[in-house]
């Protein structure tokens, strides 16, 4: 009897610290596919946005020195394509950011349609004007935004890493 008591009290022994490694487990397999869904993609659309940025601020450039129906059409386009990808932000609780972003976009939005009527009426000078004290100020407000998310972003994943080492450092 005493034997048995032994034996299941090694086997408990034995065994606690192995439920304890295996839950640790557990938690950075779950850690590592937040990262994976959520800070890995959210990363990406953060890439996509500077990089939709920068076609902006082209579009932009063109409108204002060509002014012709295509470079509109490109900026209008280019808005649109960015007002998407902003809407992507809030599946990454990133909501204020996407806020800012849409606004930004909605001035730009007005802003280049009257850029375009400038531009096209031979009127450069002026259509200059508006590029410089409104549109290019939405842009870079738009490029500040995705800056402050990004930051946003990596504090998140920082967090999640290392709540990971912490589990890991558990199941030793």
């Amino acid at each position: 009897r005493r034997l048995a008591i032994g034996t299941v009290g090694i086997a408990i022994v034995l065994a606690l610290p192995l439920v304890i490694a295996v839950r640790s487990l557990e938690r950075v397999h779950k850690t590592t596919m937040e990262l994976r869904n959520g800070a890995f993609a959210a990363s990406l659309l953060i890439g996509n946005l500077r990089q939709g940025t920068d076609d902006l601020r082209r579009a932009e450039d063109a409108l204002v020195y060509v002014g012709s129906p295509d470079t509109h059409d490109r900026m209008t386009q280019q808005i649109a394509t960015m007002r998407t990808l902003a809407d992507s932000l809030d599946a990454f609780s990133l909501k204020a950011a996407a806020i800012n972003v849409r606004l930004a976009l909605d001035s730009l939005s007005v802003l280049s349609n009257e850029e375009y009527v400038r531009s096209s009426a031979g009127r450069h000078d002026s259509a200059e004007v508006v590029s410089t004290q409104w549109v290019r100020p939405r842009i870079s407000v738009i490029e500040k935004t995705i800056g402050s998310a990004e930051q946003v972003l990596r504090t998140r994943s920082r967090d999640a890493v290392n709540a990971a080492t912490d589990d890991t450092a558990t199941a030793e």
